[in-house]
């Protein structure tokens, strides 16, 4: 999800045509809302590879040019990343390009982006640069995935691979920008013990080329699920430090209690938050905020084919 500078809500998802499965005929679908998100227009599909799994949208929007560039993934496997942008707020979209040979690194089979907003620096070191975080696994038997980063700084013309997050069982993941310039970013840990299962943290200090091993996060309790991390304002914590929020499924069993939370530290602790899904099933979810410091919460809601995507708004009082 991004909001634009125009307070226009751009929703994406997967549209899975034949069910809820993670592959088949999946497309790449939209809705937006004019009226912050109080009603939504008609859902435009963006991308649609006849009957191939087309997934992990991730946006990133561009304030300046008021562009949005989506980076997204078809297929499992030999996976290959595609780039689009929009240049009207989401109405219509220029025609995919395949990026596949210039990010994905040699030896690498599935390499995927997202599914989750992607950023803009704002600040140096490599301000201005387009990052987006995700995960690959090598082809070799047995091999485990790792979380990485791609970046951009040409407004999303030409794209590299960054860095790999160096702990193994590391997945999908979200990245922010720290007041000093560095990117932090949020991932999916998979562990088989239901103990040690917490959002891991690693650090870029240098715009996302090399990335510090991967800290559990023990405030942040995670069953192994996609979950977001956004920079709600710059400067406005403690000692001038940045406003973070992030939100997951804050329960170590399953995807329950997603919990929206601030932390005002650059994401040395985190508040209790709000859990605005109970005992009801969460899962994947993403952050914007409008223009006026509202906080807006995109996320999976209910159980299998009795499940949907809510929206959800909230002030930074909130979750404190």
């Amino acid at each position: 999800m991004v909001i634009t500078k125009h307070d226009v809500v751009l929703a994406f998802c997967e549209g899975r045509v034949d069910g809820r499965e993670d592959t088949g005929n999946i497309d790449i679908v939209l809705r937006r809302s004019g009226d912050r998100g109080n009603t939504w227009q008609d859902l435009l599909v963006i991308y649609d590879d006849k009957d191939a799994t087309c997934h992990n949208p991730c946006p990133i929007y561009l304030p300046d040019k008021n562009r949005v560039v989506m980076v997204m993934n078809k297929s499992y496997g030999n996976s290959k990343i595609l780039v689009t942008y929009s240049d009207n707020e989401g109405q219509t979209w220029s025609t995919p390009r395949d990026i596949t040979n210039t990010v994905r690194p040699a030896g690498v089979g599935r390499y995927t982006q997202g599914p989750c907003h992607g950023i803009v620096k704002q600040l140096e070191p490599n301000k201005g640069r387009l990052v987006v975080a995700g995960y690959h696994k090598a082809n070799d038997e047995g091999a485990e995935f790792y979380a990485n980063a791609m970046y951009s700084d040409d407004n999303g013309e030409t794209w590299h691979h960054g860095g790999t997050v160096p702990t193994p069982k590391t997945n999908e993941a979200s990245v922010c920008e720290l007041s000093d310039g560095s990117l932090l970013m949020s991932i999916r840990m998979e562990s088989d013990d239901e103990a040690d299962r917490y959002r891991g943290h690693s650090i870029s200090y240098d715009g996302g080329i090399t990335w510090t091993s991967a800290q559990l996060m023990k405030d942040l309790p995670d069953p192994g699920c996609q979950g977001s991390i956004y920079t709600y304002s710059y400067g406005g914590g403690e000692n001038g430090k940045n406003v973070l929020l992030t939100c997951n499924p804050a329960w170590q069993a399953r995807r329950l209690h997603n919990t929206l939370r601030a932390s005002f530290d650059d994401g040395a602790t985190w508040s209790k938050g709000f859990d605005y899904t109970g005992e009801e099933v969460g899962g994947y979810c993403d952050i914007a905020a409008f223009s006026d410091g509202e906080i807006a919460v995109l996320s999976e809601y209910g159980y299998l084919n009795q499940g949907g995507i809510i929206f959800r708004k909230f002030q930074l009082n909130d979750v404190k």
